[in-house]
C-alpha cells in the first residue's frame, strides 16, 4: 500500500534524476528495523535450540537477516554518499546468501537431494501460480477501475488460491508427512490383530523397518529383550553417556558432526562407528530409562538419515512401541490364565491322588518286616515303593504349583545361594557323573525369599544336570547387570533345546524326560521357576551356545547397586524371556 502512496514517489522523480519521497524511506526502516528484531531474537534463541532448528537459525533465519540488513545499509550508503555502484550490490550478497545456504545443506547433509528438489519444486510452483493469478487478474479487472485497486484484488484473490494450491501440491509430492505414516500405521494395526505373539511382531516390525529404511540391517530391543549395542538402556548410564539420544531421540553421524566436539558427542560417534551404525532411535523421547531402542544400518544408497526422514522414524517407532507392550500386556494375562486353569487342575488332581496313595504307602510299609530280602516279594516291594515315591514327588510338585505363595523377602548374599544349591545338587550330579563348578560369583546383596529362590535354582540346577552327559559340566554363576540387577546363570553341556519346542519350555506338565525311571520328569519344574520369578518381578533367559548346551539366566532386581557390574551384552542372545507384568505386587498370586 505504501509503494502505491504519493509520498513513495514524487511526481516529478525521473529516470536520470530519481527521488524518493518519506515514505520510501519509512518502508526501509521498517523492513531494516523488522529484520534486526528477527535477528536479535534468533541470537538470543540459539542457546536453547538443538537439532536441525539450530542449523535453521544459523543458516537460514541468520543468513537472510544479515543479506537483508547488508543490501539495506547499501541502499542508503549509496544515496548518502552518492555512490551508485552500491545500489547494484544487491543481486550480489543474495547469491552469497544462497550460497552459504546450499553449503549448510550439502555439508551438515541435513535434507537428501529428493526432498530438496520436492520442496524447491512446490516453492516454484506456488510462485508460478501466484503470479499467473495476479497477472490474469489485474488484466481483467484493471479495465474497470484504477491500476492501484486491481494490482490489490488480484493480490487479495491470488493469495488465497495460492494457500489452496500449496496444499494440493504438498500432498502431490508427498511432502505431509501424515500421508506418509497412514499407511504403515494401518499394516502395524493389522499385523497387531493377526499375530499375538510379542517376538513374531517385533520380527516383522524389523522387516518392515529394512524396507522402509533401504537398509539390510534394522534391529528393535526393548526393556523385555536383550540390552541394545553399547547398553543403551543402561538407567545409571544412558543419560550421561547419551544425552543428544535422550533429549532428541536419535542420533546420527550427520547429528553429532554438527556439534561441538565433547565427551558425550564423540561416545555417541564411538558407538555409531563400532557398531556400524547409520541412526539410533529411542523412545519416548527424553526418557531415562527408553522402552525401545531402534538400532538401523546404513542405507544402501548410503544417504544420511535426514530430519525429516527421522521425525517419520520416530513417530512409526512409537506406534510399534505401543503396539508391543499391548502385546506382550496381553500375552502375559493370557499366561497367567493359562497358570491358574493348570493350577485349579493339578490342586484337585493332587488332593485326589493324596488320599488314595496314603493307604497303599502304609500297606508297603507294614510290608517291610514280612518280606524275605533277596525274595521275589521283595523285588516287587521295590518297585512299589518306587512307583509310591514316584507318585508322592509328583502330588508334592502339583501342590507346591498351585499354591499361593507369598514370598518373604529379606535381604541374602548371592554366595549364600550357590552354595546352597551346590550341597543339594551335588549328590544328584556324582549319581549322574556329572562335575559341579563355580564360574564367575561376585558377591552382591539381593532382596528375595531365601526357600523360593533356592528351588528356583535347584530346579535349573537339576534340568542341567540331567541334560549333560557323563563326564560333562554345569557352571554355577552370578554377575552383575546393569548396576540394579542381579544374574543368575545356569549353564551345561548338553544337546541343546530344539527351536521348535523353546515356547513349549515353561508350560506346565510340558517334558522331554517322558522315558527311563532314572530322569523321568513331570514337567512342573520350569512351570514352578517361571511363578517363582514372577513373584520375584525376575526374568528368565534361555539361550542355546553355539558350541553346545543351553544356558538358563534368572535376572534379578536388587535394590542395592550392585558391585563390579558386568555388562548385559554377556547374557546370550538368542533368548526366550518370560517377564512380569510391570510393578507386580509383593505376594501377588501367579
Amino acid at each position: 500500500m505504501i509503494v502505491y502512496s504519493g509520498e513513495y514517489i514524487p511526481q516529478d522523480s525521473t529516470s536520470d534524476q530519481q527521488k524518493r519521497g518519506l515514505a520510501y524511506f519509512f518502508q526501509l526502516s521498517a523492513i531494516a528495523g523488522l529484520c534486526a528484531s528477527l535477528l536479535i531474537d534468533s541470537i538470543r534463541d540459539l542457546r536453547a535450540c538443538t537439532g536441525v532448528r539450530l542449523l535453521e537459525l544459523k543458516f537460514f533465519v541468520l543468513n537472510v537477516c544479515l543479506t537483508t540488513l547488508v543490501i539495506l545499509t547499501s541502499f542508503s550508503l549509496s544515496r548518502i554518499l552518492n555512490i551508485p555502484f552500491l545500489r547494484n550490490v544487491g543481486p550480489f550478497f543474495v547469491f552469497l546468501s544462497y550460497s552459504f545456504t546450499v553449503w549448510a545443506i550439502c555439508y551438515h547433509r541435513v535434507f537428501d537431494a529428493r526432498q530438496l528438489f520436492a520442496s524447491l519444486s512446490r516453492r516454484l510452483s506456488s510462485l508460478v501460480f501466484l503470479t499467473s493469478i495476479i497477472l490474469l487478474g489485474n488484466a481483467l479487472i484493471s479495465p474497470y477501475t484504477s491500476v492501484t485497486v486491481s494490482l490489490v484484488v488480484s493480490s487479495c484473490i491470488g493469495g488465497i488460491a495460492t494457500y489452496f494450491w500449496d496444499k494440493q501440491i504438498y500432498r502431490w509430492l508427498d511432502l505431509d508427512p501424515r500421508d506418509k505414516l497412514a499407511a504403515p500405521r494401518a499394516k502395524i494395526i493389522k499385523w497387531a490383530r493377526e499375530e499375538a505373539d510379542a517376538e513374531k511382531l517385533t520380527e516383522r516390525f524389523e522387516e518392515y523397518l529394512r524396507d522402509w529404511c533401504h537398509t539390510d540391517y534394522a534391529k528393535i530391543y526393548t526393556i523385555e529383550n536383550q540390552n541394545p549395542p553399547g547398553e543403551l538402556l543402561k538407567a545409571a548410564d544412558y543419560p550421561a553417556s547419551y544425552p543428544i539420544l535422550k533429549e532428541q531421540g536419535y542420533i546420527t553421524s550427520e547429528t553429532l558432526a554438527r556439534l561441538r566436539p565433547h565427551a558425550t558427542n564423540n561416545a555417541g560417534k564411538d558407538l555409531l562407528r563400532q557398531e556400524d551404525l547409520g541412526a539410533i532411535i529411542a523412545v519416548p523421547r527424553g526418557s531415562h530409562s527408553p522402552s525401545c531402542v531402534v538400532a538401523l544400518g546404513h542405507k544402501q544408497s548410503l544417504r544420511p538419515y535426514t530430519y525429516p526422514d527421522i521425525q517419520l522414524l520416530i513417530e512409526l517407532i512409537e506406534v510399534m512401541d505401543n503396539t508391543l507392550a499391548h502385546s506382550r500386556v496381553a500375552s502375559h494375562a493370557a499366561r497367567l490364565e493359562t497358570m491358574e486353569s493348570a493350577a485349579m487342575m493339578s490342586r484337585g488332581l493332587a488332593h485326589d491322588l493324596n488320599n488314595l496313595t496314603t493307604p497303599v504307602s502304609t500297606f508297603l510299609m507294614y510290608m517291610e518286616t514280612r518280606v524275605q530280602p533277596g525274595s521275589l516279594e521283595a523285588d516287587v516291594l521295590n518297585d512299589a515303593q518306587y512307583s509310591i515315591k514316584v507318585m508322592q514327588d509328583y502330588i508334592r510338585e502339583s501342590l507346591f504349583f498351585a499354591s499361593r505363595l507369598a514370598p518373604d523377602f529379606r535381604d541374602h548374599s548371592t554366595t549364600q545361594f550357590i552354595s546352597s544349591v551346590i550341597k543339594v545338587t551335588q549328590q544328584r550330579a556324582l549319581a549322574r557323573g556329572v562335575i559341579l563348578e563355580k564360574g564367575t560369583i561376585q558377591e552382591l546383596m539381593v532382596k528375595a525369599d531365601e526357600a523360593l529362590l533356592c528351588r528356583l535354582l535347584q530346579n535349573l540346577a537339576f534340568n542341567a544336570i540331567d541334560a549333560t552327559p557323563r563326564g560333562g559340566r554345569v557352571v554355577l554363576a552370578v554377575t552383575a547387570v546393569d548396576n540394579n540387577k542381579v544374574c543368575f546363570q545356569v549353564s551345561d553341556q548338553g544337546p541343546g533345546i530344539p527351536p521348535a519346542i523353546m515356547d513349549k519350555l515353561f508350560e506346565p506338565y510340558f517334558t522331554t524326560k517322558d522315558t527311563g525311571n532314572e530322569i523321568r520328569g513331570l514337567g512342573l519344574g520350569l512351570a514352578i521357576s517361571q511363578k517363582i520369578s514372577v513373584l520375584h518381578s525376575g526374568e528368565i533367559k534361555v539361550s542355546n551356545s553355539a558350541m553346545g548346551g543351553t544356558t538358563f539366566s534368572f535376572i534379578l532386581p536388587s535394590e542395592q547397586k550392585a558391585r563390579a557390574a558386568q555388562p548385559a551384552a554377556t547374557i546370550p542372545e538368542n533368548q526366550v524371556t518370560i517377564k512380569p507384568p510391570t510393578a507386580a505386587p509383593s505376594g501377588a498370586p501367579a
